[in-house]
């Protein structure tokens, strides 16, 4: 019983309506008072309806491949389950570049999180999960592209190189000279 109250729970805060079955009540019968003649009630204007921010969700997905040494934090196209292989092998290559330790953890971050009219999903929404995200992330991070940086630019805290588009530095080879000489100014570990 306590399991399916937390899970409801669980449930209701993510914004899923959650129909629980209730025992019917028996009805009473209640002896009938004679109705009274109300004064008539003064009138006020009708309440105002709050504006609601109609301003549409901001969309964008994120990865982050995160060691202890460094993260790099990309885009990914909105409907990607997963990076695809010349993503996810740029970026294990950047890292051994770097000489990183161990496996990266590796996140993403997809907004809108949920389609939901009664959950926050404005940009001010978006930005406070990425400065929590960003948290996560190691002291030395890099930024590929001008999306990744425009959601991440006032969060970070940390050592910061922006890059262009990974999809740049797949497609010209030569264009990875200007990455390394970027990422060795900023003194990642070489």
């Amino acid at each position: 019983m306590a399991m399916n109250t937390l899970k409801n729970q669980y449930l209701r805060e993510m914004g899923v309506d959650v129909w629980v079955l209730r025992k019917r009540a028996m009805p009473q019968v209640v002896a009938a008072e004679p109705v009274r003649e109300l004064a008539p009630a003064k009138t006020s204007p009708a309440p105002q309806a709050v504006p609601r921010n109609t301003a549409p969700a901001p969309e964008f997905h994120l990865c982050f491949m995160t060691w202890p040494e460094v993260s790099l934090v990309f885009s990914l196209p909105l409907d990607a389950d997963v990076i695809d292989t010349a993503h996810r092998r740029f970026a294990e290559d950047v890292g051994i570049a770097l000489r990183v330790t161990g496996d990266a953890a590796i996140g993403a971050v997809r907004w809108p999180m949920v389609r939901s009219a009664h959950i926050d999903q404005s940009e001010s929404a978006a930005r406070a999960v990425m400065r929590q995200r960003v948290e996560q992330c190691a002291e030395r991070v890099v930024v590929f592209g001008e999306a990744a940086a425009d959601w991440l630019g006032d969060t970070l805290t940390r050592q910061v190189v922006a890059a262009r588009d990974m999809d740049s530095y797949i497609a010209e080879p030569l264009a990875k000279r200007e990455l390394w000489q970027s990422l060795l100014s900023m003194g990642v570990p070489a």
